[in-house]
């Protein structure tokens, strides 16, 4: 199963405290758009749609930002 990414995709948590709302508007402004989002209990988690093969440049850009908790390649699986 290693190496079994979705391409253009990027999974993201927020940090504590930070709105889904907060969230969506720092994607707009970045000009990235939210495929998927997970709205959990106190921390929102989207997946968000990248260029292809600028996955591993928005990692880092999105790491670096304070409000973001955590952000990596998402990963693919295959249940059968």
């Amino acid at each position: 199963m290693a190496g079994m990414y979705a391409p253009g995709q990027v999974t993201v948590m927020m940090a504590e405290n930070v709105s889904a709302d907060d969230a969506r508007l720092l994607f707009s402004e970045l000009g990235l758009t939210i495929a998927t989002d997970f709205l959990l209990p106190h921390r929102p988690m989207f997946t968000l749609s990248v260029p292809e093969g600028e996955e591993m440049l928005w990692i880092k850009k999105l790491r670096a930002d304070p409000r973001i908790a955590f952000a990596h390649l998402n990963r693919v699986y295959n249940l059968t």
